[in-house]
């Protein structure tokens, strides 16, 4: 009797006896250590069954509850690769564009820093006066 019923699976035992016969109380059901035969006993007088009938009722639901448990297990396990799966994807895709972006970006200051070097050499005088115009307002920003 101890090795049909553990306290674990009892818990989910318990919850199929209810279903399957609703005259089932919390007391019926309460689940002592070193009293199973104590519970097989008020189960037996509770319901009608025999103690053979009882013991067969009990093992199909805890086949039926353990196989439950194996397949939400499997689909607990399916859930998690597909998570895992799911963010390596999105790190992928994230770096990739972080790697576009930054060249982009690359390009654009190589640009603009082109740009920079041609206008000083087309306009040497303007392009000292407006450093100096925009030394001047930095330092007066920075005096603050």
């Amino acid at each position: 009797m101890k090795d049909l019923i553990t306290e674990g699976s009892w818990n989910r035992i318990k919850g199929k006896l209810r279903e399957k016969y609703g005259q089932l109380t919390d007391n019926d059901l309460e689940f002592m250590k070193g009293k199973e035969e104590e519970l097989f006993g008020r189960l037996q007088t509770k319901l009608g069954l025999s103690r053979e009938q009882l013991v067969s009722v009990i093992n199909n639901l805890k086949e039926a509850t353990d196989a439950g448990a194996a397949t939400l297990n499997e689909t607990v396990e399916q859930l998690k690769k597909k998570a895992t799966d799911f963010t390596s994807d999105v790190k992928s895709a994230a770096i990739d564009k972080a790697r576009e972006l930054g060249e982009q970006t690359e390009s654009m200051v190589r640009s603009i820093h082109q740009n920079a070097r041609d206008y000083v050499r087309r306009e040497p005088r303007k392009a000292i006066c407006k450093a100096l115009v925009a030394g001047f307002v930095v330092g007066l920003m920075l005096r603050r």
